[in-house]
């Protein structure tokens, strides 16, 4: 007690600590110089918005916007960050003291909790960035001679395009116009096809960009399109003739339709109006979800100090020259300067892990149409060509390689990494260093040669003589075997063979090109790769079917005869041999370092007059980096240390763990003690008793547990990459976790496949084989394997349960153990890693999220929100309110300051997509708003995602959820709690559906209707919009019908809830708005076909397309919801006196977070109970069944039985007083318990009966056998506690009864030993 006592008056010190930084922080906010106040008219002081401007000296009005919006964030702020540091320390002690004041009250000893303390910024973890990324290598590699741009058009074409800006810094987060979503007025009224609307958009577009730009930078003016362009999956290539044709005189748009590549666009976006980091990386990933090739190497401008400083900018630890530093010439010349140069750092995001096995394709300079080939060879949809037009830029004719992954498709494609060589010059050390290594790594080599100029005959013409390749392709292969590992294979295609008949001659000469190449790729030993050759015929000039045609038989036709090799593979055989090769393209800094070793040995033996050939020495053959890069090593290592996969979840995440167990013992504690306020029989009482006391102890034994739980040192490392604040290692962690988690989940799931297909088999034949007749034992054969194959299906399940490991899993970890710290259970972040912090974690998290990656705000098994601990999550079971918040909480927070939710008063718009499993629900978000949702075959999204963009005007939270009928279904109710969350949060909720809308859409939207009008949860009415998928020959009016469907059976039950509520009116608007046009189809988004020969799926321009169109669509429908809403609001307000009409939309994002953590406890309270149903009959025949249940309980139970059973206890009890033999009570109470029993069964009796014929009487109407056999059942109840009731009272009156006949025998028995006594004693008696 006094323990309690002296936390309460702690409590209360805190309180009044509370309120006086309430009042300073009002005073603070009201003071502030920089605050703007509003006239009589509500109109902004421009006085002091000039003033403000003037302060700043913006130059452009992008930073004049910028200067004004941070001064009054700062004015607002200013406030907050005075007292932050108290606030969080307040909340903090308060949470602890609510923790100390449960251990008191549970008798527990308590320890001084820990300190608290708050700092600001990322640790010091330069050390722990080093140990865990290995050698830290620059971002950039440019050449060490670049040259002056020395035409014209170069520089005309560099300068409209954009070149890079110099002293531009690394940025640790995205740009802006990655969460920016673009919204095209007029775009969604259809007056002509979608492609033609495009069109027109993109030109209007272009032309204003050309107008404002004036002559210069015209990619990065329009940059916010071309980025929304690719988040849509729409390759930059469809802007092509846009762009081409947006000149202001013909010398211009000359320039653009000759030499204009969408290669070009591509660089000129991501390097030269993005800063380095994240963006540049962001950028890349989305262009190879488009399937367009990647330049890693590329001719391009120098940004301008690099050009000026000349050899200082190899001190930039970004950036890197070839050679060591730049040439003389370079640092003394001026003007635009050209180089090739590698970006590393764009494409380690991509390929932070082992991809696809490497296919490179190259070539001499005089072998033309390589890439085209290429192309035709994989049916890829996009390659960078030179093109025939003369003279050639010098960043066209430059050497360059671009590669294309196998990125389009969650899926593999290809199944192989390409590799694509231009222009090769073994004389650019860039080229001829990076050539190497992509050979190094190569699985397969197509070496592209002609058989007309790359070969000369020695012998003169003279028969039976041999060849030798030209002194340009002699360089190729020296380079090739000195780099080609000897497991990889070598495809000589000799190009430009005129006709597949071929002279003695001919065919000799062709083997001797063959020999020839194989001689050079032999080496100073002879031990080469494998050499196969084949003959391809130009292509050039074939007409679509000749050219098709031509592939087709290229690609079946047999290798040259081989003395070297016995077996003549197809070229189709040879090509696909590469997708199952065990050399995979390995992650990108393993590929730097092995370039950096290959650059310093070509160097070096450059300058001792060394052919390229003679590099098969311990640099290049070594493979100490391995296929993993420092981190994925220890990942892997660490992973492995934890032993099999059985209880790996609880050994990575112990904290998780506890707190999943923890939140589901407290739910079922919660329900017992629900259970234990109602009437209950001694023995259930005894029993729910017994089972609460074990739920209390195994809930101190987790507590305890969780105390004493180390973090796993995987969660010390990701810990470590959190301090650094570098988002690419937390990609690259995370891309090594799922590498794992694929490898142990692939065989788990072939065997789950084919398992179910099994199962599935014995399902199809159980029904076939009772029509038969087939005899009991084998239906119980059948059965028993059936159970077998469940039960095998089930545990097979758990074990991929249990490798289920994502970054989202460290991130809640993380939570979790600052929770701990929030409560003062645990020294929290600090036991993790020392120099962690709660403002490290939270700016790193930050960052992540302002990046794109999704938020996972509800998760685990049962479904928990946030990172709560239980105890504040259930304040029923501490005796507490609910206060305070949580790491989330404090990061939407946060997000509320930058985005300038709370300063500007900005909207905010929640926008959600429900749907069934596996129908492209992330996806369609992924197009729509281009968020970063993951999309994979099967469930992709557990739980609750959101993630958050932003328009011109409003902050836009995106919600995808888990998908509803899926076939891991958590319980009956959970399709209903998610369409109820999504609901009661959303401005919007899409109902996303493969195929026509069916029954279970407005069955759902029934149920959750009954739900949201009793639970009162909605602040707002959500627009419902529908969007059908995988369909495309569906007239509009089809389209309405559908949706006037759904809205007259939601219609028709909110009539039938209006005549089972009380007289108020109200209509369906009133709940959700839903009208006839809320209605989109879309089609299929990815296009199966054949090309070539091959079969493809790739992304459609056309979903693309429709994606931009529904954009507009879903803004319309939220504005015409919001409409509709505050027409009826002032209709309430008429019809009703003080009625306020106003906007009832979120304010923030903290106030939402709020609001969604609000629907949820109630929902996990209460909202089981209504959502049991299936469909809104179900709920209203329920309510009807129960209230003529209601009536009959009072008038049998509480009228008849009641009367009847107090005369039978009277009677009785009468029969009692007059009994003298404990005999004859005994008898009384058998024969009185006879009649009661009886009285029971005929009331119950009567009930029953009673409750049959009005079902009967009603059948067209009571049609759900479940809920008639419930609510018949139900009728016991009452009917037990009230025989329950008479049963005490009659136990009471013969208990009384037998302890009067008791007592009167003891009365008797010493009344006569006192008798016998007097006459013993006769005359002594006084």
């Amino acid at each position: 007690v006094t323990a309690v006592r002296g936390v309460l008056e702690e409590i209360e010190h805190v309180k009044r600590e509370g309120e006086k930084l309430q009042a300073a922080l009002v005073k603070s906010k009201a003071s502030s110089p920089d605050s703007l106040a509003a006239d009589e008219e509500g109109l902004p002081d421009f006085g002091r918005i000039l003033e403000m401007l003037r302060q700043a000296s913006p130059g452009t009005l992008e930073e004049a916007r910028a200067a004004v919006q941070s001064r009054q964030r700062q004015a607002s702020g200013r406030a907050r960050e005075l007292h932050s540091d108290t606030y969080n320390t307040l909340e903090a002690q308060l949470l602890q003291l609510q923790y100390k004041g449960r251990k008191a009250l549970d008798g527990e000893a308590m320890g001084p909790g820990p300190e608290v303390k708050r700092s600001l910024g990322f640790a010091s973890a330069g050390k722990a960035a080093s140990e865990l990324s290995g050698v830290q290598m620059p971002a950039v590699t440019y050449a060490s001679r670049p040259e002056v741009a020395g035409s014209l058009q170069d520089h005309a074409f560099l300068q409209l395009l954009g070149i890079p800006e110099g002293g531009l810094t690394p940025s640790p987060s995205v740009d802006r116009c990655f969460q920016r979503v673009e919204i095209y007025d007029r775009f969604s009224e259809k007056t002509g096809t979608v492609e033609d609307e495009f069109e027109k958009l993109c030109r209007v577009a272009v032309m204003d960009a050309r107008q404002r730009c004036g002559g210069r930078r015209l990619i990065s003016a329009l940059k916010p399109m071309l980025v929304d362009l690719v988040k849509r999956r729409q390759r930059i290539s469809s802007m092509l003739n846009t762009l081409r044709s947006c000149g202001l005189d013909k010398v211009e748009k000359n320039l653009l339709r000759k030499h204009l590549q969408p290669r070009d666009v591509l660089i000129a976006l991501a390097f030269s109006s993005m800063a380095p980091g994240p963006s540049q990386a962001r950028m890349m990933s989305l262009a190879a979800k488009t399937d367009s090739p990647l330049p890693l190497l590329f001719g391009w401008a120098l940004p301008v100090t690099s050009s000026n400083a000349g050899a200082g900018s190899a001190s930039d630890t970004s950036t890197a020259i070839a050679g060591g530093s730049l040439s003389a010439d370079a640092r003394t010349s001026s003007g635009l300067q050209l180089c090739p140069q590698i970006h590393w750092g764009a494409l380690r995001e991509l390929f932070c892990s082992p991809s696809h096995p490497l296919v490179l394709s190259l070539g001499s300079d005089t072998t033309l149409g390589k890439s085209y080939l290429l192309q035709y060879l994989y049916a890829l949809q996009e390659c960078h060509f030179r093109g025939a037009v003369q003279p050639a830029l010098r960043i066209h004719s430059m050497p360059s390689i671009d590669i294309i992954g196998d990125f389009a498709r969650e899926e593999s494609m290809r199944g192989v990494t390409l590799a694509d060589v231009h222009c090769f010059d073994p004389e650019e050390e860039l080229c001829e260093a990076l050539t190497a290594t992509l050979s190094s790594f190569a699985a397969l080599t197509l070496l592209h040669a002609s058989f007309k100029t790359d070969f000369e005959d020695t012998s003169a013409g003279r028969e039976g003589g041999e060849c030798v390749p030209s002194p340009r392709l002699a360089k190729l292969l020296a380079l090739l075997t000195g780099s080609t590992s000897s497991s990889s294979k070598v495809l000589l295609l000799l190009r430009d063979v005129d006709s597949d008949e071929h002279g003695p001659a001919e065919q000799r000469r062709m083997l001797a090109c063959v020999d020839a190449v194989r001689r050079g790729l032999g080496g100073t030993h002879g031990a080469g790769p494998s050499v196969m050759a084949w003959l391809v015929p130009p292509l050039l000039g074939l007409g679509p079917t000749e050219l098709t045609n031509e592939v087709k038989s290229l690609r079946k036709s047999r290798s040259l005869p081989n003395k070297h090799v016995s077996e003549q593979p197809t070229l189709e055989e040879a090509l696909g041999s590469a997708a199952s090769s065990s050399l995979k393209f390995p992650p990108l800094p393993v590929l730097q370092q092995r370039y950096n070793d290959l650059a310093d040995s070509l160097r070096l033996h450059r300058e001792e007059a060394q052919p390229s050939s003679n590099l098969e020495s311990r640099t290049l053959r070594t493979s100490s980096e391995g296929k993993y890069g420092a981190l994925a090593q220890r990942v892997f290592a660490e992973l492995g240390s934890a032993g099999s996969s059985e209880g790996l979840l609880s050994k990575l995440f112990p904290v998780a763990h506890c707190h999943q167990y923890l939140s589901a013992l407290s739910q079922e504690k919660v329900r017992c003690l629900g259970r234990g306020r109602e009437y209950l029989e001694p023995e259930e009482r005894r029993k729910l008793e017994s089972s609460t006391d074990a739920l209390d102890k195994e809930i101190a034994r987790l507590r305890l547990e969780r105390q004493r739980a180390p973090p796993h040192p995987l969660l010390t490392t990701f810990a470590q990459l959190v301090l650094t604040g570098d988002i690419n290692l937390i990609v690259e962690f995370a891309a090594c976790l799922d590498d794992w988690k694929q490898s142990k989940r692939a065989p788990l799931l072939e065997t789950k496949l084919d398992l179910r297909k099994e199962l599935d088999k014995l399902l199809e034949a159980t029904p076939a084989s009772r029509e038969t007749g087939a005899s009991a034992t084998a239906h119980g054969e059948e059965g028993g394997q059936i159970a077998v194959l469940r039960s095998e299906l089930a545990e097979l399940q758990k074990r991929l349960d249990e490798v289920d490991v994502s970054i989202d899993s460290f991130w809640l970890e993380l939570m979790l153990w600052h929770e701990l710290e929030r409560i003062g259970a645990r020294r929290g972040l600090r036991e993790v890693d020392e120099r962690m912090t709660f403002a490290a974690a939270k700016a790193c998290y930050l960052n992540w999220v302002k990046s794109g990656n999704p938020l996972h705000f509800l998760h685990s098994a049962p479904l928990q929100f946030g990172a709560f601990e239980p105890l504040r999550w259930h304040p029923q079971l501490s005796g507490a309110s609910f206060f305070g918040s949580d790491f989330i909480g404090d990061i939407l927070r946060e997000l509320d300051r930058d985005f300038g939710v709370d300063v500007r008063g900005r909207p905010l718009l929640v926008i959600s997509v429900i749907g069934v499993q596996s129908s492209g629900k992330s996806t369609l978000m992924n197009y729509l708003f281009g968020c970063s949702f993951a999309t994979h075959v099967g469930r992709c999204t557990k739980g609750l995602y959101i993630s958050l963009l932003e328009t011109q005007r409003e902050l836009v939270v995106i919600l995808d959820t888990e998908g509803l009928l899926s076939v891991e279904a958590r319980d009956d109710v959970f399709d209903k709690q998610v369409a109820l969350m999504t609901m009661a949060c959303s401005d919007l909720v899409i109902v996303n559906n493969r195929g026509e809308l069916g029954r279970h859409v407005g069955d759902l939207f029934q149920v959750c209707l009954f739900a949201l009008y009793h639970l009162k949860l909605a602040r707002i009415s959500p627009a419902i919009g529908f969007v059908l998928q995988c369909l495309s020959m569906v007239n509009q009016q089809q389209q309405y019908e559908w949706v006037a469907t759904v809205k007259r059976s939601l219609e028709d039950s909110v009539q039938e809830l209006q005549q089972r509520e009380k007289p108020h009116s109200f209509k369906l608007q009133d709940l959700v708005f839903l009208d006839s046009e809320s209605i989109f189809v879309m089609p299929s988004a990815f296009n199966d076909d054949t090309q070539f020969g091959l079969q493809v799926s790739r992304p459609t321009n056309l979903y693309a397309l429709k994606a931009l169109q529904l954009r507009e669509k879903v803004f319309h429908w939220i504005s015409r919801a919001k409409a509709s809403q505050r027409q009826r609001l002032q209709e309430v307000g008429r019809a009703v006196p003080g009625t306020e009409v106003g906007s009832a939309s979120f304010a923030s994002l903290s106030q939402w977070y709020d609001h969604a953590r609000t629907v949820w406890q109630t929902l996990s309270m209460c909202g089981t109970d209504l959502l049991q149903f299936r469909t809104m009959r179900q709920v209203l025949m329920a309510q009807q069944l129960q209230e003529f249940c209601d009536a009959l309980v009072q008038k049998h139970v509480d009228g008849k039985m009641s009367t009847e059973s107090e005369a039978l206890i009277e009677r009785f009890t009468k029969e009692l007083r007059s009994l003298t033999a404990a005999a004859e009570v005994h008898a009384t109470d058998n024969s009185f318990r006879g009649q009661l029993d009886g009285l029971r069964d005929a009331v119950l009796q009567e009930m029953q009966h009673e409750f049959d014929e009005f079902v009967k009487s009603h059948d067209s109407k009571f049609t759900d056998q479940q809920v008639k056999s419930d609510k018949r059942f139900s009728l016991m109840g009452p009917m037990r506690r009230k025989y329950a009731s008479v049963d005490s009272l009659w136990r009471s009156a013969v208990h009384l009864s037998l302890e009067q006949r008791s007592m009167d025998h003891l009365f008797e028995e010493i009344s006569a030993r006192v008798t016998d006594l007097l006459l013993e004693q006769g005359a002594n008696v006084n």
